[in-house]
């Protein structure tokens, strides 16, 4: 083989090596992430679960919804009676990623544990309500946590639910530094 032949060979395989070793790592680098954060959905998920509790059969909420098992509000268009931990568990998968997404698209600014709070309190009172949260919104948005903390303590719903609350303030809190 002559000589301008093997060093071109060598100069392409080292750059396919190269990118395909950049790509990899860069896809090993997501993979990670992706599993970080699955990982960290199925905690939050977990907590909704301690939170909620299981009811296998349609009850009136606090708010004389009704509701089923693991605080999944009962739409119109849905004859439930009663369900099975299956089927609670595949409709708090549903409802929370629901939850998640509605933060994704009405807090583009949310990421790590701000996300994962806001994702839990949509999944307990909605993204509805979750809106009307101005003030600690913007408290969370410009990274001043103890204003945020404040303003999630001073709110109808840490009265309503203060034990969930005061879990999901602290971990706010706990990104002040």
């Amino acid at each position: 083989m002559n000589k301008k032949l093997h060093r071109w060979l060598n100069t392409t395989l080292v750059t396919l090596v190269l990118v395909g070793g950049t790509f990899f790592g860069i896809r090993a680098f997501e993979l990670y992430n992706e599993l970080d954060l699955e990982q960290s959905h199925t905690s939050e998920m977990a907590q909704i679960v301690s939170d909620e509790g299981f009811r296998k059969c349609k009850y009136k909420d606090s708010k004389g919804l009704g509701t089923v098992g693991f605080g999944h509000l009962v739409l119109p268009n849905e004859d439930i009676k009663c369900i099975t931990s299956q089927e609670a568990i595949k409709l708090l998968q549903e409802d929370y990623y629901e939850a998640w997404a509605a933060v994704e698209r009405n807090f583009p600014w949310a990421d790590g544990e701000v996300k994962l709070v806001l994702a839990n309190m949509s999944y307990q009172i909605g993204i509805t309500k979750l809106v009307k949260f101005k003030k600690t919104l913007k408290y969370m948005k410009d990274e001043q946590y103890t204003n945020a903390a404040m303003e999630m303590i001073d709110s109808k719903w840490y009265r309503e639910t203060p034990d969930r609350a005061m879990r999901l303030t602290v971990r706010i809190l706990a990104l002040q530094e």
